[in-house]
């Protein structure tokens, strides 16, 4: 039985999102001498990562022979606009895309320590979930 378990679950992805997520991997080919358009990479970061149902994440598994996947929505508090309210969603979204296939996947919630909401939004995770 092969399991992973570490994966970022990502049910949606704007332009925005996807040319923030881009920069890390284009700096790297960069440094590397590897040439990459950034623009073309962001669009494929936009269409590979956003997975609303998981379906996405279950085709990848089938492909690649994982039995199951541990995963969690990214919170990172430090991000301007990144507020309590959309990482509680964010959470739920995760929570409802692992219940759709419990066999397969697993969520674990996804919280910065370093909001000073944490404890309340780790509360709501645990109390909100149950599948």
């Amino acid at each position: 039985m092969i399991i992973d378990t570490h994966y970022h679950m990502i049910p949606q992805v704007g332009t925005k999102a996807s040319r923030f997520m881009a920069r890390w991997p284009f700096q790297h080919a960069e440094k590397l001498g590897i040439p990459v358009d950034f623009d073309t990479l962001a669009s494929e970061i936009k269409d590979i990562a956003a997975d609303p149902a998981g379906e996405k994440l279950l085709a990848r598994m089938d492909e690649t022979g994982i039995d199951i996947t541990m995963f969690c929505a990214v919170d990172d508090c430090s991000i301007r606009g990144n507020t309590y309210d959309i990482v509680k969603d964010l959470n739920e979204k995760t929570a409802s895309i692992a219940g759709r296939s419990p066999s397969r996947l697993v969520a674990l919630a996804g919280i910065d320590p370093r909001r000073p909401e944490a404890p309340a939004l780790l509360t709501h995770c645990m109390d909100a979930v149950s599948y």
